[in-house]
């Protein structure tokens, strides 16, 4: 399920980037997703709290974003996530910062989903 070596980039400095998920062969036995975590850090041991983006989002449709299909049944699960303008522009141009992807269902089990490189490009149109 987990992919552990991603990379997000080919997105701008300032932009709004959205982020589709949808992982087959779900290792969650019986229990809902209840949260997605997405950061991103500068080193990898950077506490969660001090993360450069944060985003926490859940099954209610959010500006954030939301979790499409929580329910693991089917073998697979969607959400999306949306990083805002300011977000983004929280981030350095070139710079690789660390991303990480994970979850919590409803039994209070922690899953993480996908990790790697998260590379914004220099923005050319400034509006």
């Amino acid at each position: 399920m987990a992919k552990l070596n991603g990379k997000i980039s080919g997105k701008c400095v300032g932009d709004t980037i959205p982020i589709q998920r949808t992982f087959q062969d779900v290792s969650l036995v019986s229990a809902t997703l209840s949260q997605v975590l997405f950061v991103v850090k500068k080193r990898e041991k950077d506490a969660d709290a001090s993360a450069v983006i944060n985003i926490t989002i859940t099954s209610g449709a959010s500006s954030s974003g939301t979790i499409t299909d929580a329910s693991p049944s089917d073998g697979s699960i969607e959400f999306f996530i949306k990083i805002s303008r300011a977000q983004s522009s929280l981030c350095k141009a070139l710079r690789e910062y660390f991303y990480g992807m994970a979850t919590i269902d409803t039994s209070g089990e922690k899953y993480t989903l996908e990790k790697g490189i998260f590379v914004l490009e220099k923005k050319i149109v400034t509006v």
